[in-house]
């Protein structure tokens, strides 16, 4: 399962679950970082209230709820040193932009950090 979201006449990949099918569920396991056991899915439905959230059930009968927000992952410090860094997820790769030197709007960016796997959080730490 993929989620998607459009922005800038761009598609960005916010997060992907690995589901396994029938034939691969069998001594494989999931390198997932959810609490999703591995079994088949059986069935898999947005909430009709709530926009952001994930129902998902299993052919082995777990059921698991997924609820998302919208961060956005900026730098913080309050200082003339900061450079107000903004990240924006893509899938494998994290678009770094630091405005404080320049304004490109996603889906362009000053900085791209490509990864082997989807990225799942961005965090600026102090």
């Amino acid at each position: 399962i993929q989620l998607w979201t459009r922005g800038n006449y761009h598609w960005y990949m916010k997060q992907e679950f690995p589901i396994p099918n029938q034939r691969e569920q069998k001594g494989s396991e999931s390198d997932s970082a959810s609490s999703y056991s591995g079994s088949a899915l059986s069935c898999m439905v947005w909430d009709p209230i709530s926009p952001l959230c994930l129902h998902l059930l299993t052919q082995g009968g777990q059921y698991l709820c997924y609820n998302w927000r919208w961060n956005t992952a900026q730098s913080l410090i309050h200082s003339p040193d900061n450079l107000a860094q903004l990240a924006v997820i893509d899938g494998a790769q994290v678009l770094v932009t630091p405005f404080r030197k320049m304004v490109v709007p996603p889906p362009m960016s000053a900085h791209q950090l490509k990864l082997a796997k989807p990225v799942l959080q961005v965090v600026f730490a102090p």
